[in-house]
């Protein structure tokens, strides 16, 4: 296995815990320590968890659901003559989604959670 093997395991183990944890939120209804919460934040003290899960539950299950998308599509386009331009369109959408998910995530995190 090359390098972006290994790369295409690690985004689709990313975007299936992403898409349990949103899950695992929305069912409890509760916010724990995880990867999608900063660390510095004091969830007792959030002034609208509810709020939270309820505005980034959407954009955590199309992050993930993407993630592992553009992991199998990389896998399963290697060795053939379409995996130079799928890795181009996998590792963009990627980037795209990446970058989007952490801006509504800060952006909830600072709404919902601090109170700013």
């Amino acid at each position: 296995m090359d390098y972006t093997g290994l790369l295409d395991f690690v985004e689709i183990a990313v975007g299936l815990y992403v898409v349990y944890l949103a899950y695992v939120m929305k069912k409890t209804g509760k916010l724990t320590n995880n990867a999608l919460i900063s660390k510095n934040l004091d969830l007792n003290k959030a002034p609208d968890p509810e709020g939270y899960i309820k505005a980034t539950f959407v954009p955590d299950i199309i992050s993930g659901v993407v993630l592992v998308l553009c992991g199998i599509v990389s896998r399963a386009t290697y060795g053939t003559a379409l995996y130079e331009d799928m890795q181009v369109v996998t590792m963009v959408a990627s980037l795209v989604i990446i970058f989007a998910f952490g801006y509504i995530i800060i952006s909830s995190q600072r709404k919902y959670l601090e109170g700013k």
